[in-house]
């Protein structure tokens, strides 16, 4: 259930930025995304030291050429070559 919340949050990200407060976010998990409650503080605590709350986040490039996005830095798939 919370790995959806955060593709929704991701999703989300990408047409409406937006900037949480951690109540907000919070409540958001809850009431929207049916998180379980007992979670909700960790994954406020990893979207504050992730992204300051912000769903247009984007990190900086990884080692493998990907970047993390989004309220929880999700990262990106890398490109696969095929030969």
């Amino acid at each position: 259930m919370i790995k959806t919340a955060a593709v929704v949050l991701l999703l989300i990200a990408a047409t409406n930025a937006k900037v949480y407060d951690r109540c907000e976010l919070a409540r958001e998990l809850v009431e929207k995304h049916e998180a379980p409650e007992h979670q909700v503080a960790t994954w406020v605590c990893i979207a504050q030291h992730e992204s300051q709350f912000n769903t247009s986040a984007v990190g900086q490039m990884n080692g493998d050429n990907s970047k993390d996005h989004g309220i929880f830095q999700v990262q990106t798939p890398t490109k696969t070559v095929l030969l």
